[in-house]
């Protein structure tokens, strides 16, 4: 965001663990970026939930009624495709901000009117070589538990 000078933004986050914890940890990074939060919604993090669908009226009305035109979702996929209905059909245009739960969906990708809810920029983690990992997977099946234990004491 402190590349973009994005300073006022929006934030939609599930609620469960990886939703919670994903916000936490935004908020500490938007406080050291002098990011303000122009809104926070939770949203119920399984479509069963009894209020989902008011809430999803809600959140996206919330969304098109703010001068923010930067939102983070951290959501999962099927969560925002829900969403993202709701927004094509309120006609609302904003950049979104894909969290790694949902950068990589190809059902997101293809779903019709996607291209009139406006910019989506995602993030997703590559995963890379950790030496001392490499070593355990190599080490030989005949080792034993005493002898993975002297190894790793070196």
């Amino acid at each position: 965001m402190r590349h973009y000078h994005w300073n006022w933004v929006g934030v939609v986050y599930g609620d469960d663990e990886y939703g919670k914890g994903a916000f936490q940890s935004f908020l500490r990074d938007a406080e050291e970026n002098n990011v303000c939060l122009a809104y926070q919604e939770v949203l119920p993090h399984y479509l069963g939930h009894s209020h989902s669908e008011q809430r999803i009226k809600q959140i996206a009305q919330q969304i098109h009624s703010s001068s923010a035109q930067v939102v983070l979702l951290i959501l999962k996929a099927e969560l925002v495709e829900v969403l993202f209905k709701e927004i094509i059909r309120t006609n609302t245009s904003r950049t979104w901000i894909a969290s790694d739960a949902w950068s990589r969906s190809w059902s997101l990708a293809q779903m019709d009117g996607i291209n009139r809810v406006g910019d989506i920029l995602g993030f997703t983690f590559v995963a890379r070589k950790n030496p001392s990992v490499q070593m355990l997977r190599e080490l030989p099946p005949w080792l034993g538990k005493e002898d993975l234990e002297c190894i790793l004491l070196l």
